[in-house]
């Protein structure tokens, strides 16, 4: 084991445990310097309620806002509402901008937006359209038809109260100037593909790039951005089971950003019970989700449904161009962004997103279900993923059910992260090219433990230019290449020009079972021991003898456990041949993936108490909208 490395650990153990001890409370979590999260909460007694209610005969805008007398948007509401105070929405599809003016003062005096109880309050991005369909015609030669499955129908100025997302690309050239890592894909689909979205009877359409493509596919659309006095731009349709479009109801996207404050900065809102959907955002690095804290700190997304999103679901970063604003400096935003509570959302048919953030101090994002993200196809856009936050410090990502993640990453931690903590997550079925869980850049302490990471390509858990991380405790299997990948890219430098490496990791007492290879290091600065690796056949290519030639692994052990996943019932089965050893448990180990608390100094490598013999119903711990 090498010796840098493994005073590192030594040194690390011994703080923690001088600053906490081993035994904590049911309700705390310690970070990796062994200090406590910083939990807080809504703590207001609300001092008056405004109501909202589309479908009373007596709501309008101009009346005060009660149960009897209502707004008719929420927008009103946003208006007049101050700390301390509520806004319960009543029932309805509410197709408009909520533009909130101010925040709370603190937890004992926030500002709440509530849907009623019981009730389905959507909020939409798009409008019905209304206009008639005819057969389309050829946008070369306007006197042709093309194919008697087309059709086409003008889109009138009077849709859009703001740009259209029909005019703009997914990645326009402010953005790319921003993020010169995505101009290799300059002038390529998905990327000059509109942000526009259509949908067929809630259905989501699919956005081809030739007019002569939609003719293949039922279900696709084509946007022809000329326009003239009368329309803003046409689009031609190929419906879905090639039905008559003047017997269905189309919805097209007319707004990037439905819930974004007015105001940068505002503090100490909470959101919940809403259902968001049909959102035409772009690609932008910040600030554009389809719901967005818009540089404030402090807020709630709590019990939200996020749903048909053309790019990301929820933002909770700064506001910055990642050169920072000339009126606010780097460490200002650093104070100002985060302490956000994220929690107990269901996000799924998202372009390349559910929730980022850029610039994040304290936050704490769990019990969150998110599916069915990246179908843009946009991963080397390079901010695609279930959960990515930049820049945290001291933040909690706990709990969260990530599955079916296509071109993206399940939970990815980007850029200069500080004392956060990624734990007792379940994550499975992810597809792209780094990692379920990817750690990057990032030269202070970092942990990632107690996670079921399975059948994620390339890698369960995957690190490059990353100092100091912990990867203990972690049950990764069936990756298509490596169990834990740590790298560096050669070349790339930190912001004080020194080149970056992969070293001073530390990868303790994980599993990983039918993982072709389980270990990948660039570099033997780290270290790594008593780990499991098997196959549900007992055996193994893995070269024990050069690896632990480089220092690795030399009390690890090869053990025969047979298991299985189902995705359907959420059912983990897990079986060791013999038994698993014990190792000793790290201070801010006090309990496993499902919650079961450690009791013990001599627990088992794993992120399952019982790990040596286990059928564990992993539904009747993650939040799942089945």
């Amino acid at each position: 084991m090498n010796k840098i490395a493994l005073l590192l650990l030594f040194c690390f153990l011994a703080s923690c445990k001088s600053r906490t001890p081993l035994s904590t409370s049911d309700n705390e979590v310690l970070l990796p310097d062994g200090r406590s999260f910083n939990f807080w909460d809504d703590k207001t007694v609300y001092k008056k309620v405004y109501y909202v209610d589309q479908n009373n005969p007596l709501a309008s805008d101009q009346n005060q806002g009660t149960e009897k007398k209502p707004f008719k948007t929420i927008n009103q509401a946003a208006r007049v509402v101050l700390s301390g105070e509520k806004v319960i929405v009543k029932k309805g599809i509410y197709r408009e901008n909520i533009l909130p003016l101010r925040g709370g003062e603190n937890e004992e005096s926030m500002i709440c937006y509530e849907a009623a109880t019981g009730d389905e309050v959507i909020i939409s991005g798009s409008e019905v359209f209304e206009e008639k369909w005819i057969r389309s015609k050829t946008p070369y030669e306007p006197s042709m038809t093309f194919s008697h499955k087309l059709w086409m129908a003008p889109v009138p100025r009077s849709y859009f109260k703001e740009p259209s997302p029909f005019k703009i690309q997914n990645l326009d050239e402010y953005e790319l100037k921003v993020m010169p890592w995505a101009n290799d894909w300059k002038n390529r689909v998905p990327y000059t593909l509109l942000r526009g979205l259509i949908f067929q009877g809630g259905i989501r359409m699919t956005q081809l790039c030739a007019y002569e493509d939609i003719v293949r596919l039922p279900g696709s659309y084509w946007v022809d951005t000329t326009q003239n006095e009368n329309h803003l731009f046409t689009i031609h349709i190929h419906p879905f089971e090639d039905t008559d479009p003047n017997q269905q109801q189309f919805e097209i996207t007319t707004r990037q950003s439905p819930f974004n404050p007015k105001v940068k900065g505002i503090n100490y809102i909470r959101v919940n019970g809403f259902t968001f959907e049909q959102v035409g955002n772009g690609f932008q690095v910040s600030a554009k989700g389809a719901f967005s804290s818009y540089g404030g700190s402090h807020w709630i997304i709590e019990n939200n449904i996020f749903r048909k999103i053309n790019s990301v679901a929820v933002e909770i970063g700064a506001v910055t161009d990642r050169h920072f604003e000339s009126e606010d400096s780097k460490d200002n935003f650093e104070v100002v962004s985060g302490r956000h509570i994220v929690r107990k959302n269901i996000i799924y048919d998202c372009g390349t997103g559910g929730i980022q953030g850029l610039i994040n101090m304290g936050s704490l994002v769990e019990d969150n279900h998110i599916f069915n993200i990246g179908w843009q196809e946009a991963e080397f856009y390079y901010e695609t993923a279930a959960i990515k936050l930049h820049m945290t410090s001291n933040c909690l990502v706990r709990r969260n059910h990530i599955h079916n993640i296509e071109a993206a990453m399940g939970i990815w931690l980007d850029a200069d992260n500080i004392n956060s903590r990624v734990t007792r997550n379940l994550i499975y079925n992810v597809n792209c090219n780094f990692g379920g869980i990817f750690m990057e850049v990032s030269f202070r302490p970092n942990l990632v433990d107690n996670n079921l990471v399975w059948n994620c390509g390339k890698n369960g858990i995957y690190q490059h230019d990353a100092d100091s991380l912990y990867i203990v405790h972690n049950i990764i299997g069936k990756s298509k290449e490596n169990g834990i990948m740590m790298t560096s890219n050669k070349g790339r430098k930190k912001d004080n020009g020194e080149f970056t490496t992969a070293r001073h990791n530390i990868v303790l007492n994980n599993i990983l079972i039918d993982n072709p290879t389980p270990f990948s290091y660039s570099d033997t600065v780290n270290v790594s021991d008593n780990n499991i690796i098997s196959s549900s056949d007992g055996k193994s290519n893995f070269d024990w003898n050069e690896w632990n030639r480089k220092g690795f692994d030399k009390n690890s052990n090869t053990i025969e456990i047979s298991s299985s996943f189902n995705p359907a019932d959420l059912l983990f089965k897990i079986n060791v041949k013999g038994k698993l050893p014990e190792v000793d448990r790290l201070p801010f180990i006090n309990e496993d993936l499902i919650g079961e608390k450690h009791d013990s100094q001599n627990i088992i490598p794993g992120a399952l108490i019982k790990s040596n013999a286990a059928f564990i119903k992993l539904s009747d711990y993650f939040r799942s909208n089945k």
